[in-house]
């Protein structure tokens, strides 16, 4: 419930997990449940982080997605400012600045950290910058649309799987 935007869904996919994360989650979409902030959960056999992200896409049915994974952190007004960014209608792709952490000591930097926003259009003089700049999965906002002419994810591959998805993603955007 920590993101300002609304209405909101959030899909969780346990992807087989065997210690109790199911019961957690579980828990917790039935206390936040409500009219504007809808929580659906999945549980799957552990297929990998590919076919848990396509289950996920499968049921999810907002205009925007967002992939987190369990190790991820959003600032509370990072889907408000994307969601602004992308106001204009002819942007796929909202990237923000972002940071990587791995000491507990910095998690409060990271939450206080004002979210930058860049807009990237369809523009086809953009394509060179958009496909050359970095992104992990888990930064940007994308279009549901994009996502729908990407398709799924390469689920099974044995090295590259994300990194292929976020590819084409990237080559679609432009």
């Amino acid at each position: 419930r920590g993101q300002d935007y609304r209405p909101i869904e959030v899909v969780v996919v346990d992807d087989g997990s065997t210690d109790g994360t199911l019961g957690v989650i579980t828990a917790w979409a039935t206390r936040n449940q409500s009219g504007d902030f809808a929580v659906h959960v999945l549980h799957q056999d552990n297929r990998g982080v590919d076919a848990a992200r396509n289950a996920g896409l499968q049921i999810a049915s907002g205009e925007f997605i967002q992939f987190l994974d369990s190790d991820d952190l959003m600032h509370s007004a990072k889907l408000t400012h994307s969601v602004s960014a992308m106001s204009d209608g002819d942007v796929d792709v909202v990237v923000c600045r972002h940071r990587q952490f791995r000491e507990t000591n910095e998690l409060s930097a990271v939450l206080r950290a004002e979210p930058e926003r860049e807009a990237y259009a369809k523009d086809p003089e953009r394509r060179p910058f958009v496909v050359r700049m970095g992104w992990d999965l888990w930064v940007p906002l994308f279009r549901r649309t994009l996502v729908s002419r990407v398709g799924p994810c390469l689920e099974g591959a044995r090295a590259g799987g994300t990194f292929g998805y976020t590819t084409r993603l990237k080559l679609f955007s432009t």
